[in-house]
């Protein structure tokens, strides 16, 4: 039986110089031998990270964001790849890339990132696809930047809210 478990990774700043952002993007890779790694960057970092590999500059679209998330996973060798910005967040894995509308209230602050890091990292350990990881991540940083956490009742009557198309229900 082969066990591959998910590695997540969010490198925050990837300010450093070209030199060492190059070796860290090329440590990320080899994390894929034992484990489904993902890489999470946000709508600034994806600007370095894209740069550091060669890559063209990411439109800040929907479309931009998809292709740039799919370019740097095949660019890496690693299962997914996660781009948050203002507007969307973009997946890419071995299936393909997936673009979604970034939640309402849920802004590109770190207290989002550590919202929808968490809840995209449920997702994975609930076996959701990464559509719905995307969801569940844009949930938690919804609830995450209204309130200083939430439970996963106020969680799921928020994704509830957002399905049927009124944020009425606050976390």
């Amino acid at each position: 039986i082969e066990h591959r478990p998910w590695l997540f990774l969010d490198l925050a700043d990837p300010s450093g110089s070209a030199a060492d952002v190059q070796a860290m993007l090329g440590a990320v890779g080899v994390f894929e031998r034992t484990c489904r790694t993902v890489y999470r960057v946000d709508h600034t970092g994806v600007q370095v990270i894209a740069g550091a590999l060669g890559l063209p500059p990411v439109a800040a679209t929907a479309r931009g964001l998809g292709h740039s998330a799919a370019a740097i996973r095949t660019r890496l060798g690693i299962s997914q790849v996660v781009i948050t910005s203002p507007g969307f967040d973009a997946v890419a894995t071995a299936a393909g890339e997936v673009v979604l509308s970034a939640s309402p209230g849920a802004h590109p602050r770190p207290e989002r990132k550590a919202g929808f890091n968490v809840g995209y990292c449920l997702g994975l350990l609930l076996g959701l696809g990464s559509e719905d990881g995307c969801r569940l991540g844009s949930a938690t940083a919804a609830c995450r930047h209204r309130t200083r956490g939430a439970d996963l009742d106020q969680v799921i009557g928020w994704l509830r809210a957002w399905a049927d198309g009124h944020l009425a229900a606050r976390c």
